[in-house]
């Protein structure tokens, strides 16, 4: 993985994670972005770094819990948008752990093996055919978090759309693909 699709991958799921009760270093964001390719991705991260520093920090936080937890067509648990049977979603979320397990990616986190987060910062690590694996597991259901982000209207759109162009197949392996042409 080339270290710009890693830092593309690591920001934004930083940017996804609950807004810290101090204020958000925008410095170390804006430094991730300056990695960045200019593209479609890179503007959509724009928008919501101008989101972050123009929005208060009560607000911010707000706005997230709004988004994605009071919200069932926004969770960031993305087998919830594709599994209407607990005993489905079960499944995937333990081939996901398991795949995790083969990459040797620990889970320490208190969050399933689904939360996009996670899901972001394991392909930023993982080797690209075990990465591509995740992505197919769970694009659905970014896909439709995406729909609910729309529909709902939030500040956070912009965030989703980014990780949905991100987790593009095309774009995933692209990625993977120029790190072995540099090398």
């Amino acid at each position: 993985m080339s270290d710009r699709s890693v830092a593309a991958y690591q920001l934004l799921s930083g940017l996804l994670e609950y807004p810290p009760a101090s204020p958000v270093n925008v410095s170390l964001y804006q430094e991730a972005l300056s990695q960045l390719p200019e593209d479609e991705i890179k503007s959509l991260l724009l928008k919501h770094m101008e989101y972050l520093t123009t929005t208060e920090e009560h607000q911010v936080a707000m706005d997230y819990v709004t988004s994605f937890d009071f919200n069932e067509k926004c969770s960031l648990s993305l087998t919830s948008h594709i599994c209407h049977e607990e005993r489905q979603r079960g499944g995937m979320l333990a081939e996901l752990k398991q795949l995790y397990s083969q990459a040797g990616f620990e889970l320490v986190s208190q969050e399933l093996p689904d939360y996009l987060p996670m899901v972001l910062e394991f392909i930023s690590v993982s080797n690209s055919e075990l990465g591509l694996t995740v992505l197919e597991t769970v694009r659905p259901g970014m896909m439709k978090l995406l729909e609910g982000m729309k529909e709902y209207n939030s500040p956070y759109s912009s965030l989703i759309q980014a990780c949905v162009l991100a987790t593009t197949p095309e774009f995933y392996l692209l990625q993977s693909q120029e790190e072995y042409a540099h090398e």
